[in-house]
């Protein structure tokens, strides 16, 4: 099966053909007047630079599933322009899709550490975490990707997934109130607020929380069993059956 590549990547590609172009990457002379009079030929031609062929290749060989081949493209690309933070960025996610998530992690740590102000870095750290059961470490990155984007839609969710499952309900039903703010359509954030409040005794507030979820999804699983369990005996069948109407 083909595995279609994220856009984003296609938006990396382009900003690094574009400084690549000009002699700007890492590694190379720094200012256009500077740069190799292959690259400038190449670039005057309209043709790829050894540079850019690379990335193309890489995310070609992704997009064809060969990871391995997407790796060494890469690979050669830190050897031609330098060990900075793009291609360790990319290592990363070649690894994790390999589902080798220790040496994916090592890859976005040093990334991180390369661009101190980049949220992918930190997501990638926290995605290899949770893959390897380390929720300490998923913790720790979400949170350290908050200081960085309070309002970020990822961290805010697995730490209130990761509290909740610890039992800290009051904590996780403070990050599904701050991302239902953002996002009032999100049900999977509806529906794990409303099961905060009932694990908190907050059964009316989590009744109405189930019940505006199955009026605009009634065959949401989730939401009717937790409408049954914040209503009184007598009133759950007949909420259940009414509640999509």
């Amino acid at each position: 099966m083909r595995r279609k590549i994220s856009p984003w990547w296609y938006l990396v590609l382009v900003a690094a053909a574009g400084v690549c172009a000009v002699g700007l990457m890492p590694g190379s002379a720094g200012t256009e007047a500077e740069a190799a009079p292959s690259e400038a030929t190449a670039a005057a031609a309209g043709e790829l630079t050894e540079v850019q062929q690379l990335w193309v290749n890489s995310f070609n060989a992704e997009e064809g599933g060969d990871y391995d081949k997407a790796l060494e493209y890469t690979t050669r690309i830190v050897k031609n322009a330098g060990d900075y933070y793009l291609p360790n960025l990319r290592m990363g996610w070649l690894h994790y899709l390999k589902h080798d998530y220790a040496t994916a992690i090592v890859y976005y740590r040093k990334a991180s550490q390369l661009s101190p102000g980049g949220v992918s870095a930190l997501k990638g750290i926290m995605n290899c975490a949770k893959g390897m059961g380390d929720s300490d470490e998923e913790i720790r990155a979400a949170k350290t990707m908050l200081l960085l984007d309070p309002m970020n839609y990822q961290a805010n969710l697995r730490l209130a997934a990761l509290n909740y499952e610890e039992g800290n309900f009051g904590t996780a039903s403070s990050y599904f109130r701050k991302l239902l703010a953002l996002y009032p359509e999100d049900l999977q954030v509806a529906n794990g607020l409303a099961w905060c409040y009932l694990k908190e005794g907050l059964k009316k507030e989590a009744a109405a929380l189930f019940r505006n979820i199955l009026v605009v999804s009634p065959n949401y699983l989730e939401a009717k069993t937790g409408l049954a369990y914040s209503l009184p005996k007598q009133a759950k069948n007949a909420a259940i059956s009414s509640a999509g109407k």
